[in-house]
């Protein structure tokens, strides 16, 4: 397990992205509506960027939406959200914990599940966006 201090809780704002590299793992950290989230930087479908998906709710469900495929997936279950009534978890989604102004994300090295994203976690360069 890969457990770090990924940046101070003032670097992501309400609405914002960052990026980062993480063990052998690219990652979006997100803020919405007050909550933190982290998964797997690129899509579990063909493993493109999410970095310009909008992060908007479906049914009070907070989702970031693939800009290349338009699928929504939810930001703290890493499931399909809205399309056939997938329940299966297809996006890793990562632990966060915030403590002293500082977020800290735990990365499994060996889940126990192999999920389709962990196909596609190559590198992307590490920044804020959007």
């Amino acid at each position: 397990m890969v457990v770090a201090a990924v940046l101070r809780s003032h670097e992501l704002p309400e609405g914002g992205k960052v990026y980062k590299e993480l063990g052998n793992r690219s990652v979006l950290l997100l803020r919405r509506h007050g909550v933190t989230y982290c998964l797997d930087a690129h899509c579990h479908h063909m493993g493109l960027s999410l970095a310009n998906g909008e992060v908007t709710d479906v049914e009070d469900t907070p989702v970031i939406t693939c800009p290349w495929h338009h699928r929504k997936i939810g930001l703290a279950t890493g499931c399909l959200v809205g399309s056939t009534g997938c329940t299966q978890q297809r996006q890793r989604t990562h632990e966060v914990r915030e403590v002293g102004g500082t977020i800290w994300v735990n990365i499994q090295s060996e889940p126990e599940q192999q999920l389709e994203s962990d196909q596609n976690k190559s590198s992307f360069p590490s920044g804020v966006l959007g």
